[in-house]
């Protein structure tokens, strides 16, 4: 491990004052985000991985992801959505969000789908800033389902 990933690991624990609870590459801008458990997140650019912004999202983040418009952050209830400098643009909650811990991204459509610990998936729209569906799961503990997406080939 270069020892400037390693630096990188160990002052973003000991800035986030708990463990890194997911660290992303930011699909927009060239910056690396973490998120830290209680709720900090952080941006880190150039190769000295030097702090671009910093700011408290909500506790117990399991999980970011970039998007358009900002940085997700998503924790056992709610989801957040805030621009790459920090400021909180939407908090999203619903009876039905509860032991969230993961998210994805749609690749055609702006809409994240949430999935958790219950029997409920949720999918949440970007552009009409609304949930639009909530989608009943056979068993619980299902936490995401993905389609498989066929890979193109090169020539």
């Amino acid at each position: 491990m270069s020892e400037s990933l390693f630096s990188f690991y160990r002052s973003t624990i000991a800035e986030h004052q708990g463990w890194v609870a997911d660290v992303v590459f930011d699909s927009q801008q060239e910056l690396i985000w973490a998120a830290g458990q209680k709720g900090t997140v952080a941006s880190y650019y150039s190769t000295g991985l030097n702090i671009y912004t910093k700011f408290v999202a909500n506790s117990d983040i399991t999980q970011i992801l970039t998007v358009d418009p900002g940085v997700l952050t998503l924790s056992a209830e709610r989801l957040n959505l805030h621009s790459r400098m920090g400021q909180r643009q939407l908090t999203v909650t619903s009876p039905n969000m509860k032991e969230m811990c993961c998210m994805s991204a749609s690749q055609t459509k702006p809409e994240v789908l949430l999935g958790g610990h219950t029997k409920t998936m949720t999918k949440y729209d970007l552009t009409q800033n609304k949930i639009t569906a909530e989608i009943m799961v056979p068993d619980l503990g299902c936490v995401l389902k993905k389609k498989k997406v066929p890979t193109a080939t090169l020539r």
